[in-house]
């Protein structure tokens, strides 16, 4: 029996999930990421209505969606929540990035979908500006 969570990540390669329609698109997303951004440290495309990982790429096996998809999808979860109540002024969360030291995290919600795509790079290949655009971008046909 083949566990996702237990098995080696294989790295610099994209892995969908089983072989459904959404799993596709979300491969054929992060081609088009990758295409555009090759910096690319770590990525994945989570479908947060049905708690799945779609699709993922990682270029070291330390890097585990697995672990992320869950705190990720809880930080949404929270900042949708405080914008909805009005703790934040301002519109919906059209994303949210984190800035750490050497690497920076993007979340975009594809709320229509009830997705989210993830990308980590290093600030030293690609700043927020790229890696923003290049998201959108490749989001931008799967929103309508």
């Amino acid at each position: 029996m083949k566990i996702p969570f237990l098995t080696r990540l294989q790295p610099k390669k994209i892995v969908p999930a089983a072989g459904t329609a959404d799993a596709h698109q979300a491969e054929q997303l992060l081609i088009g990421i990758l295409k555009d951004l090759p910096e690319l440290l770590f990525g994945y495309v989570f479908d947060s209505k049905g708690n799945a990982l779609l699709a993922s790429y990682t270029v070291s096996s330390a890097y585990n969606p697995h672990q992320l998809t869950v705190r990720n999808g809880k930080l949404l979860q929270t900042v949708q929540q405080a914008v909805a109540t009005g703790v934040w002024l301002g519109g919906p969360c059209t994303d949210l990035a984190v800035m750490l030291d050497e690497h920076m995290h993007y979340l975009r919600p594809l709320p229509e979908r009830g997705w989210y795509c993830f990308a980590a790079v290093r600030h030293a290949d690609a700043n927020i500006g790229m890696v923003k655009e290049v998201l959108r971008r490749a989001t931008a046909n799967l929103v309508s």
